[in-house]
């Protein structure tokens, strides 16, 4: 329940950000990664997996409309429903000391982060980032999780 570590640097390229996260989860024991699979997130986990040979990339799973049966996939994908579980799920664990949030840009950034119209956002606009709030968040669903494919 210990943040250890946080890393923003936005512009990164994934090929350079896919050698940051390889390292930084084998220095941490082979620890577990949840990633964002929205956006740039999907070649993220490829890459980790495909071309690094690193396993420890949490599935999760999701209802398929189509053939009405759950199917699993590598990383979370955030919509309007995951992103309230994820809010609430973080909101819970550090009210409750679950968690320990000990970077001083993520607590200014959990300053500005409100729900709006049963939107999450942050209250300052979009040139505001909340990333760091993001990223603790799919920490605390890793924790939750207690998984490991080893």
């Amino acid at each position: 329940g210990q943040q250890v570590g946080t890393f923003y640097a936005p512009g990164v390229p994934v090929y350079k950000f896919a050698k940051i996260a390889f390292e930084v989860g084998m220095y941490f024991n082979y620890s577990m990664l949840m990633i964002e699979r929205n956006t740039f997130g999907l070649d993220l986990i490829q890459r980790l997996r495909k071309e690094m040979g690193y396993l420890q990339i949490l599935k999760t799973f999701r209802w398929d409309r189509i053939t009405g049966r759950r199917s699993y996939e590598y990383g979370w994908n955030t919509d309007g429903v995951s992103k309230a579980k994820l809010v609430n799920d973080f909101k819970e664990a550090f009210e409750e000391g679950i968690i320990v949030v000990n970077d001083k840009e993520t607590l200014d950034e959990m300053k500005i982060f409100q729900e709006k119209n049963g939107k999450f956002e942050n209250i300052r606009g979009s040139e505001n980032h909340d990333d760091l709030v993001d990223a603790f968040s799919l920490s605390v669903q890793s924790m939750k999780a207690n998984k490991s494919y080893l």
